[in-house]
């Protein structure tokens, strides 16, 4: 069983959207997944209660003390991946969450306050996670260049940055008040597509390439 973590020092940054466009997605491809719900606001709980209980993925509304219970949980019950939704800060709720994933994404938005939150993200990071970090810019604008000035920042500051940019698309939040997510709402979309690859380079990243699917499949 493999856990991804999204950890953020800032609040809407995406991690819940890229929470359920993966979990969506890797369900899509026949891999059992959780999310686990640290987030107080139940955002991703809201989101699976529109869903309905029969569709997957699973959402489990989660706490901090009972997170190593749960993933045991859910490693005895077949789960392939889990993904766990932290709330907007750097709390002792997702350190808890990062020191128990397998790979761990830090969403930010590429500007100067979201930028300065990422420095307090990695730090707790790299004092508690065991596991690979990188940032993921989020709500990337149509203007490329803004984007690839912040990668340099984040790189310059020796945190590594994910290659995949997830940019302010309508297509990834007109689907979430019917419970759904961009990869099954509108599958051949751009939003899609930046969903899937996201999807392959995490494989990658867990040493699990052989899973990867082409952007075609989505």
């Amino acid at each position: 069983m493999k856990i991804v973590s999204l950890v953020s020092q800032k609040g809407g940054v995406g991690k819940t959207t890229l929470a359920m466009n993966l979990a969506v997605l890797a369900e899509k491809r026949g891999y059992a997944t959780v999310v686990f719900d640290l987030d107080p606001q139940a955002s991703i709980t809201k989101w699976k209660d529109k869903r309905g209980a029969e569709t997957p993925p699973d959402v489990v509304p989660a706490q901090q003390g009972r997170l190593k219970t749960l993933l045991a949980l859910a490693q005895k019950q077949g789960a392939w991946l889990v993904i766990i939704d932290t709330a907007g800060s750097a709390d002792s709720a997702a350190l808890a969450a990062a020191e128990v994933a397998d790979l761990i994404l830090v969403p930010a938005r590429p500007n100067g306050l979201d930028l300065e939150a990422v420095e307090t993200t990695v730090r707790v990071a790299m004092q508690h996670a065991k596991r690979p970090f990188h940032v993921i810019l989020t709500q990337t604008p149509s203007q490329a260049s803004i984007a690839e000035e912040a990668a340099e920042v984040i790189a310059g500051a020796g945190v590594s940055v994910c290659p995949i940019r997830i940019g302010s698309r309508l297509d990834y939040r007109h689907p979430t008040p019917d419970g759904k997510a961009a990869v099954e709402w509108r599958p051949k979309s751009v939003a899609a597509r930046e969903v899937v690859h996201l999807w392959d380079w995490m494989c990658q990243q867990l040493g699990i390439a052989e899973y990867c699917e082409t952007t075609s499949a989505a």
